[in-house]
């Protein structure tokens, strides 16, 4: 039996439960200012950062398929005449390109991703749609290939904080 002023709530019912004020609180609370990890514009301010890996949609040649009969005619010693037709038929997939794992920064103009070898800067006013992930992000410009930002563990504070930025400061 529980005394008055024990807990009896679980150790992970009280980690769901701060993780649930979190994400209220990023939900309706003000959108404020935070330390970015890089110099920015004049006028521009961080709203959140978070660790992410940045994917680009890709396509390569697999492989480069011939079709169709052929006659080899030989006209004399090492040379020879060729008949047919060819058909070349070309096979490729779809990829998800990793730049590497970096920082992205939701600022009140763009959504800037640094790593040691690339930086993305998407202006918000570029950002056509997006499509939110409880792990990540995908966004839509206006011109170019989707990318694909997705958090180093489960983040929904970082979803919902994305949400926010680009919807009420773009």
């Amino acid at each position: 039996m529980a005394m008055i002023g024990q807990s009896v709530l679980s150790p992970n019912t009280k980690v769901a439960i701060d993780e649930g004020r979190k994400v209220y609180r990023a939900h309706h609370g003000s959108l404020e200012q935070v330390d970015a990890p890089v110099l920015l514009k004049r006028g521009e301010f961080c709203v959140y950062v978070v660790s992410a890996e940045a994917f680009e949609d890709r396509s390569r040649t697999v492989r480069v398929n011939y079709h169709g009969p052929t006659v080899r005619i030989p006209i004399m010693k090492g040379v020879s005449y060729r008949l047919g037709s060819f058909a070349p038929s070309r096979q490729t997939e779809e990829y998800q390109h990793s730049f590497g794992a970096g920082a992205l920064c939701m600022t009140n103009q763009r959504l800037l991703w640094i790593s040691p070898k690339k930086s993305i800067s998407v202006p918000l006013s570029n950002i056509v749609r997006f499509d939110p992930f409880t792990d990540g992000l995908r966004i839509f410009k206006g011109s170019g290939k989707p990318l694909l930002f997705v958090w180093q563990g489960d983040d929904r504070v970082a979803t919902v904080m994305a949400q926010r930025t680009i919807q009420e400061l773009r």
